[in-house]
């Protein structure tokens, strides 16, 4: 449902997380007639443009890309609040 798998063991948690899809500019003429709300001179702004087009609005002269394969991330899980103490540290 949010794009992500994962799997966690005591070391370490492994996900497949999906992309989140950009925004790319076909035509910035048309947007600028269109719609020139979205205009940030000189260029559209591809923030606003991106979330309208994740709503499910259709904005002529730009779409979502497909954000590319999914992305593999293998995170330590820590074990003490400070990542650089030592297995003993609490020794002297």
């Amino acid at each position: 449902k949010d794009g992500v798998l994962s799997y966690k063991t005591k070391d370490l948690t492994v996900s497949l997380v999906s992309p989140v899809p950009s925004c790319i500019i076909s035509d910035p003429d048309i947007i600028s007639r269109q719609h020139p709300e979205l205009m940030s001179p000189p260029k559209p702004d591809k923030t606003e443009i991106a979330k309208r087009l994740r709503k499910g609005e259709e904005i002529n002269g730009a779409y979502l890309n497909n954000g590319g394969p999914p992305t593999l991330r293998i995170t330590p899980v820590s074990k003490n609040a400070n990542p650089y103490a030592g297995e003993n540290s609490h020794e002297q």
